[in-house]
């Protein structure tokens, strides 16, 4: 996603008195230098043609990224110091518990800087907040109404050339991207350029709904940017006809969805029922059981705390974690009784293994840091070592039924 800045940002000063240009410096904490501002575009009628510095009164180290190149080239995107956001008006850690609670936090309508851009090095970037103070030094021109109305676009278009981007990385595969037109059954590597196509557009569509979430049009625009031309036209004709009252919005929780159910003669062998009653496969239930047994251990004894110093700990057991989702990807839907692809199963299995290679890096470092038992720590190691084998041998099954 983009990279955002907000607790970390010390200062800055933005420059767009020259038009289609803006300059500026953004002081982060942990860093002696500024990272300098080269943008091509203007800000939003409220600060285009100003001198704009703003400052963050609170600065602290957060969990967002520091590390930028230090010269941003790039286009700007949306750049307001005036967008409309909802405020809490108690702390953040305060209102995050009310809404467990299912309570509403007390809040208020703001003005928050927007300062977004997308550059050569970095890609997407953000800075936003309703936190900091801001001011304008100066003002050589202005924009009118009209004149905005391009400007949006403009900066839009900037969004537009970052996903295209995007997009042509999705094409960019050593062999020919799958045809759905051709009628020549996938083999593993097939889906497996298939599933890395699939990820980048998964990618390009997670940055669209992180754009557009607060717009009114969201569902439309992100199908747009997709290329869904016509689901597009449809969601249109279908909100149209809501405001109309010509349908009933759909509700997804009315109850007309039927939930498969198991073969229950695969019972034992695809499948099993899991700890919370659902249909498992005995691979990624064995998996799940192995690595959450140590997490609690690690966590009733300390291990886990936020901010500690066992992040190799973190990382092995993460790992470990990831493991069982991706068996979960590739078995659980042997449950039911549909035909089963074996090269789309193969391709899927094979996507378990780079973690299991990061999880032993990270268990090495455990066992020299000496972190868990000795005993304990080889017993998972034997485990987890004995399911990759089991991976590797459902992925031989699967080739020779091929």
């Amino acid at each position: 996603m983009a990279w955002r800045l907000r607790a970390s940002v010390v200062r800055g000063e933005i420059d767009n008195r020259i038009k289609g240009k803006i300059t500026g410096k953004v002081w982060l904490v942990g860093r002696d230098d500024p990272v300098v501002l080269k943008l091509d575009g203007n800000g939003y009628r409220d600060v285009a043609g100003c001198l704009f510095v703003f400052e963050n009164p609170v600065p602290q180290v957060g969990d967002e990224h520091t590390d930028l190149f230090p010269e941003q080239v790039g286009a700007v995107g949306d750049y307001t110091a005036s967008r409309k956001v909802r405020a809490f008006d108690i702390p953040v850690d305060e209102a995050l518990e009310m809404i467990r609670r299912g309570e509403k936090p007390p809040e208020h309508m703001a003005n928050c800087l927007y300062l977004e851009w997308f550059s050569e090095r970095n890609g997407r970037v953000v800075i936003e907040s309703y936190d900091y103070k801001t001011k304008i030094i100066d003002t050589a021109w202005a924009l009118d109404e009209e004149e905005e109305g391009v400007q949006l676009k403009k900066n839009a278009e900037s969004m537009v050339g970052f996903m295209q981007r995007l997009g042509e990385a999705v094409e960019e595969a050593d062999a020919p991207p799958y045809d759905p037109a051709d009628d020549k059954p996938m083999d593993e590597f097939a889906w497996e350029r298939f599933m890395k196509e699939s990820d980048k557009r998964t990618d390009k569509y997670g940055k669209l709904l992180e754009k557009y979430m607060d717009h009114p049009d969201c569902d439309q625009i992100v199908a747009c940017e997709m290329g869904w031309d016509e689901l597009a036209e449809d969601l249109e004709a279908y909100d149209e006809a809501v405001e109309k009252g010509e349908v009933e919005s759909f509700d997804f929780d009315s109850g007309d969805f039927e939930e498969p159910k198991p073969n229950p003669l695969t019972e034992g062998v695809d499948w099993i029922r899991g700890g919370h009653g659902h249909p498992v496969h005995p691979l990624q239930h064995q998996t799940t059981e192995t690595v959450m047994a140590l997490w609690h251990e690690c966590k009733d004894g300390g291990l886990l705390e936020e901010g500690g110093e066992n992040g190799d700990l973190h990382d092995m057991l993460f790992n470990g974690q990831c493991i069982g989702a991706k068996l979960a990807g590739a078995l659980n839907g042997m449950a039911y009784d549909r035909h089963h692809d074996g090269g789309f199963v193969i391709a899927r299995l094979k996507r378990a293994l780079p973690y299991f290679d990061d999880m032993i890096q990270a268990l090495e470092k455990v066992r020299k840091r000496e972190i868990l038992d000795t005993v304990r720590l080889q017993r998972f190691s034997n485990d987890m070592f004995a399911i990759r084998a089991e991976i590797v041998q459902l992925i031989e099954k699967f080739r020779n039924e091929i």
